[in-house]
């Protein structure tokens, strides 16, 4: 589904993501949203990596593309998870996690914008990702759950990356 078209050690794509995540802390029940997070799906000896542009303090790897998607996403669960342990209240957690979505690569983020023009010039493809807007506004939001908003839909949804164009 996400398989580069060409396992050319060093190809980079650039990814767009969107997680949402429903969380329990310490006293408070929270739903994050992170919208056109940026990453890097790195081609590499040892397997495929996917790198964060933004956040940029994670990385997972995979034996493939989709692998590498799937453990990238588990990681940035298990960041949540790990901030939602550590925050004593809802507002110290919203900080962290904005601090945490801003973060940013700067090496990977070349890798990122030169992926993006590459992209925009047709020189760089990937099959059954659809494209989107590289300029697409990128935010994290963070809301308080009211215990009467609990849904079975707030299960984490993980939602098609798209090739950021």
């Amino acid at each position: 589904m996400t398989d580069m078209t060409s396992t050319a050690i060093g190809r980079k794509l650039p990814i767009l993501f969107n997680y949402r995540d429903t969380l329990f802390g310490n006293g408070f029940a929270v739903e994050v949203h992170a919208v056109n997070g940026r990453a890097v799906c790195s081609d590499e000896p040892d397997g495929v990596w996917m790198y964060g542009v933004n956040p940029g303090g994670m990385a997972a790897r995979g034996d493939d593309a989709d692998e590498a998607r799937k453990e990238f996403r588990k990681a940035f669960s298990e960041i949540l998870e790990d901030l939602a342990n550590e925050a004593a209240s809802f507002q110290e957690f919203k900080a962290l996690v904005d601090q945490f979505f801003g973060d940013t690569n700067p090496g990977y983020e070349t890798d990122w914008v030169d992926g993006v023009k590459a992209v925009r010039n047709d020189l760089l493809h990937a099959d059954g990702m659809r494209k989107s807007s590289a300029d697409a506004p990128r935010y994290v939001s963070v809301e308080m759950k009211e215990k009467k908003e609990f849904r079975p839909k707030d299960n984490t949804a993980e939602l098609l990356p798209l090739l950021a164009a």
